[in-house]
């Protein structure tokens, strides 16, 4: 649960910035010392711990200015999900930025709470000899035995996500995917995965996924 700043009594009394975003009142960080004592003494002896009340769920009474999703479309031709920017076939090297880009839907349609509107996947390389960088497989390419392992989400920093409204009388999106090959990465065989929803325009909301081509890293 979001906390935003937790200050002392006597910072929250003068109601500066810290003082006035500390959500919970002036004895917000009397309670929490309280109870993380309580929880490293608990740690310290091994003992079990009350899960204690939920938080409440707030998100249907949040007020927005926005409008909503009317509907989604895509181009003729094109489907959600369908990548439409591949990654280059000559490998890239650490420091290179790898840019796709997928016919997509609004990503307003569902927020990913918990999850990611896209993975960078790595094939296991016990797999390798059975992949090809033109290969483009779901995961169950070479006879079901290919095996990929995520090594970044939209949540790590060398990565980025961008939407862009190509149309805005019939709804068409673009989703663009960066992935900025870090230092220490391993070398081998990787792909993009993209996850979204569509608004269909006499109601429903739907997933759809979308992979890229394979591409290799040196």
């Amino acid at each position: 649960m979001y906390t935003s700043y937790v200050a002392t009594p006597e910072e929250y009394a003068i109601q500066r910035y810290e003082g006035a975003s500390t959500l919970y009142g002036p004895h917000t960080l009397t309670i929490y010392l309280q109870q993380f004592r309580k929880l490293m003494r608990s740690i310290a002896l091994g003992e079990q711990v009350a899960a204690g009340p939920m938080p409440p769920f707030e998100d249907d009474k949040q007020i927005t200015l926005s409008t909503g999703v009317v509907f989604d479309g895509h181009p003729f031709g094109w489907y959600f999900g369908d990548c439409k920017v591949q990654p280059r076939e000559t490998p890239y090297r650490r420091g290179d930025t790898v840019r796709v880009m997928f016919i997509a839907g609004n990503p307003r349609n569902n927020l990913m709470h918990e999850r990611t509107f896209f993975t960078v996947e790595r094939l296991r390389p016990e797999f390798e000899e059975t992949n090809s960088v033109d290969a483009h497989q779901q995961g169950g390419g070479g006879g079901g035995r290919d095996v990929w392992e995520v090594v970044a989400t939209d949540a790590n920093w060398e990565t980025k996500f961008k939407w862009h409204r190509r149309s805005t009388l019939f709804a068409y999106s673009d989703i663009e995917l960066e992935w900025e090959v870090p230092e220490q990465v391993d070398p081998g065989t990787y792909r993009i995965q993209h996850f979204g929803y569509w608004r269909y325009i006499l109601g429903g909301i739907f997933p759809y996924n979308g992979t890229t081509r394979n591409f290799t890293v040196e």
